[in-house]
């Protein structure tokens, strides 16, 4: 800024005065009261049109000597000098920057020139046009060395158009400011007084006030030696009726909130740092942050304390856009410090009640672009819940029970219910920031004694993330669970291109996040991608599951999984909750597509079904069926049970059809028969007890289930 408006004056004015010479000579030389006039685009004497295609100049009225001969002319009186250009870009080539194509700019203003210089002895400058009406008036003593400025400045936006946004928004980026188009969207009106000069420059009686549909700011200040240290003095009110008002500012859909209030003051300090606090109050929360932002042109010497506090955690729920436990109370510290490029998180403490965490975070950037910065951290949990925290809940979400669920079948619960950026796709398209493996190293640990999500339990839990040479690994990642353990391994390789991810899990003996009961889960699967939606597309691995004794609340249970139960079970529709006493599923992953064929059994209370299929993760297409057996005397006929269930359509969107007519069609594909032995899942010998209604959960929990008796592997004949 200093630079520009340093050469501002005195590049303009050469240009200008080149442009002029010939009809400034012509004045001189005809004497006083000659009226010159310079129309665009056209020549006279030789020079190119005044402002090119931006207007009209006109310099007249008493032009010429101020009672000394022409030979001893020192100093010359220029009045009435008018500028008119229809559009603010055409004087770029006088401002010698880039100016935004908006509107009209008229000037008028009386020149003197002295032994000292050339200045301004009054000037107002008008510039309206796209629902800008702004106006500066005021003196310049000295343009050629910017000194002796006192001008006013009031402007007042209203109604921008489309074009007069964009384009101002664009001309904020060429300078490195993001500003959003619609920003220019709400009605603003801008005071204040530039006093001084090149060595000290300043802004007085500074003033905004913005307007809009349940919004109001206020801001008024000052800001001492504007080219230099940039000394901040300001007090700023804001008042929105909802954050969701402001969606149409971010692009963003943002939830419908309590009014939320904010105090801002920066400055008024010693001189040596810019003293900041800024208090915010929405429904029941409260947050305060208050510190030192240090110089306010470089802000790389920041120390600033926050912290926010609620009486329960069930007051954040308006701004989560979700139903939040009554737990509390709720209090939220740290403090942030930036030092020399430097960034650190310290003393960072969540209290929920009796939960607890702390930790810490710093993170130094390379100094040149090869260079590799450091990231080290810590996060020690005591006991927490993480399902409030994480959006994770035991039940659907609101809108998503069998009874007002809408017609077309929806998701799984928190399988993406709700089409997303990603296109209605379980698997994002959008590119992983596997760039930051390069540029930074370090390690993050994070450790807890009591961990919680849903039904899930995690005790003495311990992982560390290390960053070394394009590389992340998480290892150990372990924790007791439940009755059993985890233990895994995640590494992500970007050295590779793409990069190469795998994923290793083994948990034993813990309860699912909604369902309880018990769960076996073993994960060793890889693929490589720039994307989630590319390392799905190529992966490859296995995936084993066993569920025993789980429980489902149909009430709570989403229209496809109600639809799925009724069609394997139909007494399900008079009972408050259906019991999973044993199921089994193992995927077999190759080049992105998951096959499972006769690889998928479960036994319920009254029924037990078999089947399989496969899933296309790069399409995220389901083709499995399901065989459903009623099991005898459990007060269920087979003559009411589908012959075969079809799950078809996507990940996001999977819908149920029972189909009575397919069995002959589609039963062999899905469920045929397997007699290769060892670890075949559901071959000839456990169909058959399957069908016989036999209790085969003991089976599953022993692991025989895999094994294919003597019997079922004689020759035929």
């Amino acid at each position: 800024l200093g630079e520009q408006l340093g050469g501002l004056f005195l590049g303009a004015l050469a240009r200008l005065l080149l442009d002029l010479a010939p009809g400034i000579l012509l004045g001189l030389a005809l004497g006083r009261g000659v009226l010159v006039r310079l129309a665009p685009g056209r020549l006279l004497g030789g020079a190119a049109g005044v402002l090119g295609s931006a207007g009209l100049v006109t310099l007249g009225d008493a032009l010429g000597f101020v009672g000394k001969p022409l030979p001893d002319m020192y100093s010359a009186d220029l009045s009435l000098f008018v500028l008119d250009a229809g559009r603010l870009a055409a004087l770029a080539r006088y401002a010698d920057v880039s100016l935004p194509d908006i509107g009209s700019v008229r000037a008028r203003g009386k020149v003197a020139t002295t032994d000292d210089g050339i200045g301004f002895e009054s000037l107002t400058v008008e510039l309206a046009g796209g629902g800008i009406d702004a106006r500066i008036e005021g003196v310049v003593s000295d343009v050629t060395t910017f000194a002796g400025a006192d001008l006013r400045l009031a402007a007042s936006v209203s109604e921008l158009e489309p074009d007069v946004a964009d384009t101002l928004a664009a001309f904020a980026a060429e300078r490195g400011a993001v500003v959003m188009p619609a920003l220019f969207g709400a009605q603003a009106e801008v005071r204040g007084r530039v006093r001084g000069g090149r060595d000290q420059l300043d802004l007085d009686e500074a003033s905004i006030e913005v307007r809009d549909d349940g919004l109001a700011i206020d801001v008024k200040g000052s800001v001492d030696d504007l080219l230099g240290r940039l000394a901040v003095t300001a007090e700023a009110t804001a008042e929105v009726e909802s954050l969701a008002l402001l969606a149409r500012y971010t692009g963003n859909e943002l939830p419908a909130t309590d009014p939320l209030s904010l105090r801002a003051s920066l400055g008024g300090g010693d001189g040596s740092g810019t003293p900041f606090t800024l208090d915010l109050a929405t429904g029941g929360v409260e947050a305060r942050v208050e510190g030192d932002l240090g110089a306010v042109r470089a802000l790389d010497d920041m120390q600033l304390a926050f912290t926010a506090s609620a009486a329960s955690l069930a007051d954040f729920s308006r701004l989560a856009g979700r139903e939040l436990p009554a737990d509390g109370p709720f209090r939220l510290a740290g403090r942030f410090e930036a030092d020399a490029g430097s960034y650190a998180l310290n003393d960072f403490t969540l209290d929920i009640d009796d939960q607890s965490a702390t930790g810490s975070l710093a993170i130094r950037p390379g100094d040149g672009d090869d260079a590799v910065g450091t990231v080290d951290g810590r996060l020690a949990i005591g006991r927490l819940d993480l399902g409030p925290l994480v959006g994770f809940t035991e039940e659907p979400g609101e809108g998503e029970s069998a009874e007002a669920a809408p017609a077309a079948p929806e998701a799984v619960p928190g399988q993406g219910e709700k089409d997303t950026a990603t296109d209605g796709r379980v698997f994002s398209p959008e590119p992983l920031p596997f760039d930051l493996l390069h540029r930074y190293a370090g390690n993050v640990t994070v450790t807890a004694d009591d961990m919680t999500l849903g039904k899930t339990r995690f005790s003495r839990f311990n992982a560390l993330v290390s960053l070394e040479n394009g590389r992340l690994t998480i290892e150990p990642l372990k924790s007791a669970v439940d009755r059993g353990s985890l233990t895994g391994r995640i590494v992500v390789d970007a050295t590779r291109q793409p990069a190469a991810t795998t994923v290793f899990i083994d948990m034993k003996g813990a309860a699912m996040p909604r369902l309880g009961g018990n769960l076996e889960l073993g994960i060793d699967v890889r693929g490589e991608g720039d994307s989630l939606a590319e390392i799905m597309a190529g992966l490859d691995g296995q995936v084993l599951a066993v569920v025993t004794d789980a429980r489902l609340a149909n009430s709570l249970m989403t229209s496809f999984g109600s639809d799925l139960l009724n069609s394997l079970n139909p007494l399900s529709k008079s009972k408050p909750t259906t019991t999973i006493e044993c199921g089994i599923l193992r995927m077999d992953i190759e080049d992105g597509i998951a096959r499972f064929d006769d690889r998928l059994a479960a036994q319920m209370t009254e029924t037990t079904w078999r089947g399989g299929g496969e899933i296309d993760l790069e399409t995220e297409k389901l083709d499995v069926g399901i065989v459903p057996k009623a099991r005898k005397g459990l007060g269920i006929s087979a003559g009411s049970l589908a012959s075969l269930v079809q799950v078809t359509g996507t990940l996001a969107r999977p819908a149920v059809r029972p189909d009575p007519t397919g069995l002959a069609k589609n039963y062999g594909r899905y469920v045929a028969a397997m007699s290769t032995g060892g670890l075949s899942l559901l071959a000839e010998g456990i169909r058959d007890r399957l069908q016989a209604n036999a209790d085969v959960c003991a089976e599953i929990r022993e692991g025989t289930v895999f094994e294919i008796p003597a019997a079922d592997n004689r020759p035929a004949g």
